[in-house]
């Protein structure tokens, strides 16, 4: 379609579609949604807790203080070592008191190198400093304007030029003229003529012509409301696909928010998800490690009591054995009794205060077993619980470096959605586009075609008036020039009869006497009678008698013309009856109206038409 205003409007119809088709990528929606997704409740929470872990693997845990323990141990049990025999025989049950003036040492030892771990396993995860996430709400859809009105009555056709419609009309019209002027006939003559066949053939002709005129105007207003239909067609046309492709724009955006959102509410509970998967490790390694300093306590406290009261069993048995052995010899009988006494004022012997020194390295260097255990199973105890510290804190790394994949599987299934609706909107401009564009074409060739066809039906029409016009024109010209060929032939013959009478004038009158007959003989045999009065007479009476008419100078050359047609039987009868087998009554009728010759033919006769011959001859006088 080359019409400049078509293609403009193609053009602008172009610009308008890639207007509704202008939108971002789907991974930038896709990525407003995640921004715009709420926070979960236990987000901060989440992250409390991971960092709580932190800080729980980064506490120190000393080692158990076990050298500490057995100088305690030491001065303890130093401060209740008996002075005297009578100390040493009341001790019994007085190493049971070191157990429980060290039981503090112990749990303070085992505070050392547990409390640090242990308070920040119980400590409740702190979220004041960790800042909200920053929702971006989504906008709502940037939907913008089409041009609607995109000028569609603007691209069909516009009125034709003059040499479709007006010149082709006035070329046939034309025709008829020059059919006229080149047979040398007027309107005039043909009004003048008052025979039917001759005036119907002037009608026709200006009928015909006059025809041409109003089909001209007739087409120019077939095409003007053609073309208005048609533009009132595009315009509404254009309208509704323009119309169709903003809705378009604005459903398929209204479908992508509302994928975005529920994109955003799938990140919400994938988050969601991520935070009750990140409480859920913290809490399980808080209740592990809690658990494990909880049976810490309990275990320490049975290995020292287990512990203490078996360095007090050996203590106790080894002095008991050693005292009631030493008693038993020493204050046997009355001698024992004295020295007994003797003992009592003198302090305790060396060999007797030697039994409590030996019990008291036996009770320590089983106390110092026993600490070197507690504080070995401390330590175990403690390791264990750092390391299920540490495997809380790898697990939250571990599912903490999966989230990137595990999110931007919803962030990719969000992009692949919103491109699809992006592509379902594209085709849909596109359809609309083309649907569009064809069908102005359509209507713009649409238009041209029944435009075309008025022309062609028109022309035809006219074309058969014309023709028609034509036919009764030329049967007009035959008929004129069929008379002209008779009359020439009819005044060359008369015109040649004349010449042979005037070279010949005696012999005429000898073949003209001799054709009279008996009538010249009657003549001759009474010629005296009528010699001075009655020859002429006589003789045209008997001329009269054979049809002839008798000129009233019958020696001028008028006469002899007028005789000689008689004579040649050159009548008006005779011409009438060969022109009519030639040319028909109906145009011989009308010739007989119609043309002045004709008519001095059938009012006087061939010699009428003297006057219209005699120029022929020139001067014969």
């Amino acid at each position: 379609m080359s019409d400049p205003d078509f293609q403009q409007t193609v053009s602008t119809i172009g610009t308008e579609g890639d207007q509704a088709q202008h939108h971002p990528s789907g991974e930038h929606e896709s990525q407003k949604a995640q921004n715009a997704a709420p926070e979960p409740a236990n987000a901060k929470t989440s992250k409390a807790a991971s960092n709580q872990m932190d800080t729980m693997g980064e506490k120190p845990t000393p080692a158990f203080d076990a050298a500490g323990f057995v100088v305690a141990l030491m001065e303890r049990i130093e401060g209740i070592m008996p002075k005297t025999e009578q100390e040493a025989d009341e001790f019994d049950g007085k190493v049971g008191q070191v157990k429980s003036a060290v039981t503090g040492k112990v749990q303070s030892a085992k505070g050392q190198s547990v409390d640090p771990l242990e308070q920040a396993t119980k400590a409740t995860p702190n979220a004041s400093g960790i800042p909200s996430k920053e929702v971006t709400p989504l906008a709502p859809p940037n939907v913008g304007q089409i041009n609607q009105d995109i000028g569609a009555d603007q691209a069909m056709p516009k009125p034709v030029a003059p040499d479709r419609i007006e010149q082709p009309l006035q070329y046939q019209s034309q025709q008829l003229d020059d059919q006229f002027s080149s047979n040398e006939l007027t309107e005039e003559q043909l009004q003048k003529s008052n025979e039917p066949a001759f005036l119907s053939a002037l009608d026709q002709k200006k009928g015909a012509q006059q025809d041409s005129a109003d089909k001209a105007q007739q087409l120019r207003s077939k095409e003007a409301q053609g073309n208005q239909q048609a533009q009132q067609k595009a315009q509404q046309k254009g309208l509704a696909q323009m119309s169709g492709m903003q809705q378009d724009r604005a459903t398929i955006l209204g479908q992508v928010q509302n994928t975005q959102q529920s994109s955003a509410q799938s990140f919400t509970a994938e988050e969601q998800k991520v935070a009750d998967k990140i409480n859920g490790i913290y809490s399980q390694t808080k209740s592990a490690v809690e658990g494990m300093l909880n049976q810490l306590d309990g275990r320490v406290k049975t290995l020292f009591d287990q512990g203490a009261a078996q360095a007090q069993t050996k203590f106790e048995t080894h002095v008991n054995t050693k005292m009631a052995a030493y008693k038993a010899e020493r204050y046997a009988g009355l001698g024992g009794k004295l020295s007994w006494i003797g003992d009592a004022f003198t302090g305790l012997p060396d060999e007797v205060n030697a039994f409590f020194v030996e019990g008291r390295d036996k009770y320590v260097e089983h106390m110092q077993r026993v600490i070197q255990n507690i504080a070995q199973v401390v330590a175990q105890q403690l390791n264990i619980a750092k390391a299920r510290v540490q495997q809380g804190r790898q697990e939250v790394a571990t599912y903490v470096q999966s989230l990137p994949g595990h999110l931007q599987k919803v962030g990719k299934q969000t992009a692949q959605d919103i491109n699809a609706q992006f592509a379902d909107l594209d085709a849909q401009i596109d359809h609309k586009q083309s649907e569009l564009v064809d069908d102005l074409a359509q209507q713009y060739k649409a238009t041209l075609d029944q435009l075309d066809q008025h022309i062609e039906n028109m022309k035809a029409a006219n074309l058969g008036l014309i023709d028609s016009a034509m036919a009764a024109v030329q049967g007009v010209v035959e008929t004129i020039q069929e008379i002209k060929a008779l009359l020439t032939q009819t005044i060359n013959a008369a015109v040649a009869a004349i010449k042979a009478i005037i070279t010949d004038p005696i012999g005429f009158l000898n073949n003209l006497i001799e054709g009279v007959g008996q009538g010249l003989s009657n003549f001759m045999a009474k010629a005296q009678e009528y010699v001075t009065t009655g020859f002429v007479d006589w003789l045209t009476g008997t001329m009269t008698q054979a049809g002839l008419q008798i000129p009233e100078d019958i020696f001028s050359l008028e006469g002899i013309f007028d005789l000689t047609t008689q004579v040649l039987g050159l009548t008006w009868d005779f011409v009438r009856e060969r022109a009519v087998g030639i040319l028909g009554e109906r145009q011989v009728k009308a010739a007989e109206e119609s043309f002045e010759l004709f008519g001095v033919l059938k009012e006087k006769g061939i010699g009428g038409a003297w006057e219209h011959v005699k120029e022929q001859f020139g001067d014969l006088q």
